[in-house]
């Protein structure tokens, strides 16, 4: 097994240990990869009654879940303005609470399970223009965000 270093990695309790499998296995449902996407697909999948198995090269979070520190974003690839003009204002805005969705849903995971990860709720930008602000400023709002808190005078 590779190390990773992370502040995952180095903030973490030590990762258990799981034995290889051995033999053939049975389920309704192979997962391969044990970072944020298989095991939340691997948790909904078995709170649905489906027997899962999760397989991993590495060690639970090896890769890019483990190297995110801890982000949990609303964002596409792509900002909001490029997705109103790429496929409509309507799709646009699906993708938007599609993301809140996200959100919401790690927020309930970490409540149900009573992760103990310090979650704090922040937005942050760093616009490098004045135009850049004030157009970053109506995007949000278009999007229903509330700005309560920014300097705009750069």
């Amino acid at each position: 097994m590779q190390e990773v270093n992370s502040y995952y990695a180095d903030s973490a309790a030590s990762p258990l240990a799981y034995p290889p499998l051995q033999g053939d296995q049975r389920a309704d449902i192979c997962i391969v990869g044990a970072g944020y996407t298989g095991l939340s697909s691997a948790l909904h999948l078995a709170e649905r009654g489906y027997s899962v198995i999760v397989i991993e090269a590495e060690s639970v979070g090896f890769g890019a879940s483990g190297r995110n520190g801890g982000h949990v974003g609303i964002g596409q690839r792509k900002d909001q303005y490029y997705l109103e003009k790429q496929f409509g204002k309507d799709i646009a805005r699906g993708l938007w609470d599609m993301g809140l969705e996200a959100v919401d849903t790690v927020k309930q995971l970490i409540e149900k399970h009573h992760i103990d990860c310090d979650l704090k709720q922040v937005f942050c930008t760093w616009p490098t223009a004045a135009s850049i602000a004030a157009s970053l400023k109506k995007r949000w709002s278009i999007c229903g965000t509330t700005i309560s808190s920014t300097r705009w005078n750069i």
